[in-house]
């Protein structure tokens, strides 16, 4: 018996970390926060988003950078997402936000992905928040009836519109203390 636990406990111990950077281009479901989402990873290059998801069915490019919370969620946020170009892919629901030909966010509108601590988008806000926790978690009401909770340190926002318990949208971006 004391054998087995020790075999155990030297197999964790020595199982290599997941490589979350490699495992999101493999794998469309995987949203890991402060990492990446629908094949992109933060801090991909234009060419690489182009290779894996196509050319976009729309693009904006901008003179000059663009905040993503003030400037396109139209509310304050501790933290700030600059971008100088958008790359949208309707039929997928997700928008790519670059700054100098970088992946700064990816905002997708689709639910049925998972974390790597196997949380389904899926099943709400209350359980995303559950798992996650209130611990440097910054929720920023937006009236009518709309609420992004924004996890800074770890990558992560979630948009819930109307307050009905679903996530509506999510937002990857790269950790940051606000």
């Amino acid at each position: 018996m004391l054998a087995r636990i020790a075999l155990i406990a030297a197999l964790a111990v020595s199982s290599p970390a997941i490589d979350f950077p490699r495992r999101v281009p493999a794998d469309e479901t995987l949203a890991v926060p402060g990492v990446g989402a629908e094949r992109i990873v933060v801090g991909d290059a234009a060419p690489v988003v182009i290779g894996r998801l196509g050319v976009p069915e729309a693009k904006a490019q901008f003179p000059e950078r663009r905040e993503l919370f003030r400037d396109v969620l139209l509310t304050p946020a501790p933290i700030t997402l600059f971008f100088t170009a958008v790359y949208e892919y309707r039929t997928r629901r997700v928008a790519v936000f670059m700054d100098r030909d970088r992946v700064t966010a990816i905002v997708a509108r689709t639910t049925g992905r998972v974390t790597p601590e196997s949380v389904s988008l899926a099943r709400g806000v209350e359980y995303f928040i559950f798992t996650y926790g209130n611990a440097g978690m910054h929720p920023i009401a937006k009236p009518p009836a709309n609420t992004l909770f924004l996890y800074p340190r770890l990558g992560i926002g979630i948009v819930d519109d109307k307050n009905d318990d679903t996530i509506d949208m999510f937002i990857i971006f790269a950790p940051t203390a606000p």
